[in-house]
């Protein structure tokens, strides 16, 4: 959702909201099925505590600490930063645009 809002239009977030609304359902419900072979009672204990998909805040506790792993955490953030690089691209194409160095081929945003 968040490349599609830096599209700065209505057309994109909209076509991933019903991309993510049809795609993801499938994907909770593989990830279920698995915790379950993985965790059998304690997750259908944690599924009776804990709403599937919006968060209950009333329900949120914070541990006093925690530890971290630095190569798993570095590992993650380099995986998941990629929609701030396709965000960075779209307004360099933007920009690009504006000054009239990149054509208008297509105009989809």
């Amino acid at each position: 959702m968040g490349v599609g809002l830096s599209t700065e239009t209505l057309t994109y977030p909209l076509l991933f909201l019903v991309i993510f609304g049809l795609y993801y359902p499938g994907i909770m419900a593989r990830e279920e099925r698995r915790l379950e072979e993985l965790f059998g009672e304690s997750f259908r204990q944690y599924q009776q505590r804990v709403p599937r998909f919006w968060p209950n805040r009333g329900l949120y506790s914070e541990p006093a600490s925690w530890s971290s792993n630095p190569r798993l955490f570095r590992r993650h953030i380099l995986s998941d930063i990629w929609f701030v690089w396709i965000a960075a691209i779209i307004e360099l194409v933007e920009g690009l645009r504006n000054v009239g160095w990149l054509p208008h081929l297509l105009t989809l945003w």
